[in-house]
């Protein structure tokens, strides 16, 4: 269609035949007819996944917005991605001080929550550090890997940022190479900025009640 090709519409006799001028004018526009049939399709497909995953996210929104216990916040958020975006597993890792541990997640090891990274190690540190998505397509193909699961063959990090500041990161990834497609990488982004909003939330939450209970024991 147009510049680009996008299969092949094939003809084929029995027995040995000749295609006059005729028939390959009409084999042409058959195969624009069928690749214009063809692109439709793919459009009405893409926008019936970008739907669901907008639908998807504003459930999440509802989720995790309603949610003030910051545990509950992140786990909920890593649950509902691995299974919208058909991930392996997926995590989330706060920055404390210069390190991030991995807080939240689903599809790991138990051995690995609590994990920590030195900010620069491995693809969420660099996420951090660069303050931008970092896509690691195929694992085998970087030396320098940081490997928690071999079985991981692509990966997403998002940092999560509230008010220009670093919170961590929000990461999936999955078994099989170039697991993760633009869309994919754009509804992260959307996801992270709405964590992060929730998460900064928990957090001033957490520190109004930690204040009082400070009072409450001061005037005992």
């Amino acid at each position: 269609r147009g510049e680009q090709i996008i299969g092949a519409f094939t003809a084929a006799y029995l027995h040995e035949h000749t295609f006059s001028d005729d028939e390959l004018i009409l084999l042409k526009l058959l195969a624009d007819q069928a690749a214009v049939a063809v692109h439709n399709a793919n459009l009405f497909d893409n926008l019936q996944h970008q739907l669901q995953a907008m639908s998807a996210l504003v459930d999440m929104a509802q989720q995790v917005t309603g949610k003030l216990e910051l545990g509950s916040v992140m786990q909920t958020t890593v649950e509902v991605l691995q299974r919208l975006l058909d991930a392996r597993a997926s995590s989330i890792s706060l920055l404390h001080d210069d390190e991030l541990v991995i807080e939240a997640a689903v599809g790991i090891k138990p051995e690995f929550l609590k994990k920590r990274m030195k900010l620069g190690q491995g693809v969420s540190g660099q996420a951090v550090q660069e303050r931008q998505a970092i896509y690691q397509r195929d694992t085998q193909e970087d030396p320098n890997f940081l490997f928690f699961d071999k079985t991981v063959r692509s990966l997403l990090a998002v940092p999560l940022i509230h008010r220009d500041m670093v919170l961590g990161t929000l990461t999936i990834d999955s078994d099989l190479p170039n697991g993760f497609d633009e869309q994919d990488a754009q509804l992260m982004t959307v996801a992270a900025a709405q964590v992060s909003v929730a998460i900064a939330n928990a957090n001033f939450v957490r520190e109004i009640q930690e204040h009082a209970e400070e009072l409450s024991l001061a005037y005992e």
